[in-house]
Formats: structure tokens, C-alpha cells, sequence
């Protein structure tokens, strides 16, 4: 098997990964478009919303802190449940939309495609209520209140709480103004030096219509001109910086697919000594990560210590902890070899 041919098959192998997370987690995936039918992007798309259960630093906006008191008593109550959930590492994917679960990148409605202000603005918006999450169900109870942030790996940064707008409240320019205001630091990156105003503005009813059609609009807040810190949408719907870590961990696949045509691979040389055959490899999902396994000898090398990050974005921890004992487990027999 030539380069090109083992960068066929472990393509497809990325595919079959990305299928069997897409089966573990009971994902909608309907293939209405089937140009936008692609396992990976739709993995990725769940994935990168969902939010990993861990211990995170709560900071709310100097904006919610000055109208906390002002909120409905049970507001407050589910407010300070969920900080809490956040502080002590609970799991918080409850509170978020429906769509966490239900949104497919290749649904022919546009509008169920993906999370239209986590894309755009990289914004979270969280369901607040103090009736606890009740054993066996996917969500919380839906609420009258969002609480709106954005969430990183240490911290989550609390935006503000409002009653649960229509659409246009989702384009309402003010919830990135009140990030950039509290935390300019955390969005630096997206300020693009140089430019010194925006030729047009738009209203949150425009820029609400622009999203829904994949159309990318900048914003100007205190004299600095932002790109989306999500990256935006694309013409189909979807989030921007999909199409972009997929097209990365495709061309990153060739990499490995050349590492691993090397003759002098460790894996094809046990194998050639072990059969005297040239290896059949594939990359499976073991309980340590993905790995590019030769099955005739029940041996595999693990693709992230290799220096392969999109490995871990691929088949990240708690994914595979999901897994359940189904034909899509994570293979335990299969040794693996530094």
C-alpha cells in the first residue's frame, strides 16, 4: 500500500471514528444534504460544544453583578446552583439547548444546522432553574432566564442572565460588547490591528438576518474593529472553524500516513517479522486514544505522542470514556507500542 492509498484508508478510518461517536452519543444526523453529510465536521460540531466537566473559576461581568439583585428570587437561587455546578466541576451540558443534541450539520433546514451565536460570537447560553436534573435525562427543566457566557478551560465567564429572547435577541450586538468591555484581554486576538472603523454598521435585526443567510459580519466596540471570536458562519450554516479544524486534521492525516509508510516504522517492522507480510493498518479508538493498529498482531502505536494534537480533538478523553460495551468500544485487547 503506497502513501496516497494508506491516506485513503486512515481517512476513512477518521470517518468510522467519528460515526461511532456520532451512534454513542445518539447524535441526529439525517443526511437531508448529503453534500454536508461529513461524520467528522458533525462530531466536531457536537464535541466542540460540549462542555467537558471540570472545575472552572465562575466570573461574572461587572454587568450581571450590578443587576443580580435585581433578578426574580428563583433566578437568583438557579444562578448561584449553577456557579456552583461550575465551581465544583459539575456537568453544565444539561442546562444548554435541546440543540446540543438535535442540531445536524446536514439537516436541509438551515436553521437547525449548528448554534448560529456559539459560531458567531463563541457564546454560550445556558437554560437557569433550581429544579435539580433528574436521573436518566439528557436536559434540565427549560427556563424563562438564559444566562449567557463564554466558556473556557479554566473559566466560564458569566455575560449576563436575560429572559429567553426570540431570534433576533441572539444578535443583540451588546452581549459581545459586555465580554470585550469586562475581559479585553480574553479577546485581543480577535481585534484587527489596523483598522480604524467599520465602513457600515448593522442592527441586531440585520446582523441576525446575515447570520441566517451564512453571511459573517465584523463588529466595532470602543473604537477597535472584532473579528467573530468564533470565526462566523459559513454560506451552508455551519461554523467557520469546523470547515477549518477538519481541512487541518485531514491534511494532518497525511503526515501520519507518511510517518507510517516508513519502512523502518517499529509497527511494520514487527509486523514484517511477526508475518512477513507488509502491515494492513488502520487508526482505532483504544482506551488511551486513537492509534494506528496492525489487527494481524493485535498491536498498535498511539497517534498523540507523535505530536499528532488533533488526535486528542478527534477522540478527546471523555469521549471515549462514553463509549459503552457496544461494537463501538474502545478495543482493550490491542497492546501498544512506544
Amino acid at each position: 500500500m503506497n502513501c496516497a492509498e494508506l491516506e485513503k484508508t486512515f481517512l476513512s478510518d477518521i470517518n468510522r471514528v467519528a460515526e461511532t461517536f456520532i451512534n454513542a452519543f445518539g447524535l441526529s444526523f439525517s443526511h437531508d444534504e448529503v453534500h454536508l453529510a461529513d461524520p467528522l465536521v458533525r462530531w466536531l460540531d457536537f464535541s466542540y460544544r460540549y462542555i467537558e466537566p471540570k472545575q472552572r473559576r465562575f466570573i461574572a461581568s461587572r454587568d450581571l453583578e450590578s443587576k443580580e439583585a435585581r433578578l426574580p428570587v428563583i433566578i437568583q437561587n438557579s444562578l448561584s446552583m449553577f456557579r456552583s455546578k461550575v465551581e465544583t466541576g459539575g456537568d453544565i451540558n444539561p442546562f444548554q439547548s435541546r440543540g446540543l443534541y438535535a442540531n445536524d450539520v446536514s439537516s436541509g433546514k438551515r436553521q437547525r444546522r449548528t448554534d448560529l451565536l456559539l459560531a458567531d460570537w463563541s457564546i454560550h447560553h445556558f437554560h437557569l432553574t433550581d429544579v435539580p436534573v433528574q436521573p436518566g435525562t439528557t436536559f434540565s427543566e427549560r427556563s424563562d432566564f438564559l444566562l449567557f457566557g463564554v466558556v473556557f478551560s479554566d473559566a466560564v465567564l458569566a455575560i449576563d442572565v436575560r429572559e429567553h429572547p426570540s431570534g433576533v435577541g441572539f444578535a443583540d450586538s451588546e452581549l459581545l460588547e459586555i465580554a470585550i468591555r469586562n475581559w479585553p484581554e480574553s479577546f485581543q486576538q480577535y481585534s484587527l490591528s489596523g483598522a480604524l472603523a467599520l465602513a457600515q454598521s448593522y442592527s441586531n435585526e440585520e446582523r441576525h438576518q446575515l447570520r441566517k443567510a451564512g453571511v459573517t459580519a465584523l463588529q466595532e466596540i470602543a473604537g477597535h474593529v472584532y473579528m467573530p471570536p468564533g470565526l462566523g458562519v459559513t454560506t451552508a450554516s455551519t461554523p467557520t472553524s469546523l470547515s477549518l479544524k477538519t481541512n487541518e486534521i485531514r491534511r494532518g492525516v497525511k503526515s501520519v500516513a507518511k510517518f507510517f509508510q516508513k519502512e523502518d516504522n517499529k509497527l511494520s517492522i514487527i509486523c514484517r517479522n511477526s508475518t512477513g507480510k507488509d502491515p494492513d493498518f488502520h487508526i482505532i479508538i483504544t482506551p488511551k486514544g486513537l492509534a494506528v493498529c496492525e489487527p494481524n498482531i493485535d498491536q498498535a502505536q498511539l497517534i498523540e505522542p507523535l505530536g499528532i494534537a488533533w488526535a486528542g480533538t478527534v477522540a478527546p478523553a471523555w469521549a471515549i470514556a462514553r463509549l459503552s460495551d457496544s461494537a463501538g468500544q474502545p478495543n482493550h485487547n490491542i497492546s501498544t507500542v512506544d
